[in-house]
């Protein structure tokens, strides 16, 4: 279950700079998973990267391992998937907005390939924020919301990283 209290967005910095020497930050929020022990070993970060505010991520961590993502691309924007992906029914290519999850990385990993998630799937195209897609992917990691997650959304990106 996610824990009760929704946080607070903030400043995510990195040391690395861009090309034109700006700093490489973003806007993140993370949101504690409780365990039906009690105990908090996973969670949802979510990210606006300030040099692609249109482009926000959910990544959801199991113990600081990456399990599974939501990447909000534009629909211009095409990846490739493994070849050993075709046989899980997924497309050579995803276009746009996409997951990347246990369920379909898992078999990559158990045969010891890098921790990355490289299979992609296209998500329903009438998800398309954030606080859209969070029940989705609730459902889909067997995720308990807490009551009040409808108040969760975030500002436009304009606004989270206006005089940046």
């Amino acid at each position: 279950m996610l824990d009760e209290q929704i946080p607070e967005w903030g400043i995510q910095h990195r040391g690395e700079k861009d090309a034109n020497h700006r700093n490489n930050s973003a806007f993140a929020m993370t949101w504690s998973i409780i365990d039906g022990s009690g105990v908090r070993r996973s969670r949802l970060q979510f990210r606006y990267h300030a040099l692609r505010p249109e482009c926000p991520t959910i990544s959801l961590l199991f113990q600081d391992n990456l399990v599974c993502r939501v990447d909000f691309v534009s629909p211009e924007e095409c990846k490739f998937n493994p070849p050993w992906a075709r046989r899980l029914g997924c497309p050579a290519t995803v276009c746009g907005p996409h997951e990347h999850s246990w369920d379909d990385n898992q078999e990559h990993l158990q045969r010891g390939g890098p921790w990355e998630l490289p299979c992609r799937r296209p998500i329903p195209p009438n998800l398309r924020r954030l606080n859209q897609v969070l029940p989705w992917l609730a459902e889909k990691v067997n995720l308990t919301l807490p009551e009040g997650w409808r108040e969760f959304d975030v500002a436009p990106p304009s606004d989270l990283f206006a005089g940046r």
